[in-house]
């Protein structure tokens, strides 16, 4: 910038921190919002966003783990478990409202 205003030089540092400012300035109300909808992110925070992105990176590396006919029998099996374990189908029905086991892992 100094190289193509030289008669700006002394003005650049201003610049630059009124640009700072009007970026940070459009990146708080998005902060704000996810703080608002899912809760403060960082080290020993449990927010809605660190466990999607948690069980994603949890399911890619264990997709590229296993061959295709593991993978299929472990969500084969892990289904099963969802539709026989009645602690989870209780538990299922109270968040969810009405709840259908023949739904689950369809």
């Amino acid at each position: 910038m100094q190289r193509v205003f030289p008669d700006l030089s002394e003005a650049i540092p201003t610049i630059e921190r009124y640009i700072r400012c009007l970026l940070h300035a459009h990146n708080k109300c998005l902060e704000r919002a996810i703080i608002h909808s899912s809760g403060s992110a960082g080290i020993g925070k449990n927010a809605g966003l660190q466990l999607s992105y948690n069980v994603i990176n949890m399911h890619q590396m264990i997709k590229s783990e296993l061959e295709k006919s593991g993978y299929d029998e472990l969500v084969r099996v892990v289904c099963e478990r969802f539709r026989s374990r009645q602690d989870w189908i209780d538990e299922a029905t109270t968040v969810l409202g009405k709840f259908h086991t023949d739904e689950l892992c369809a």
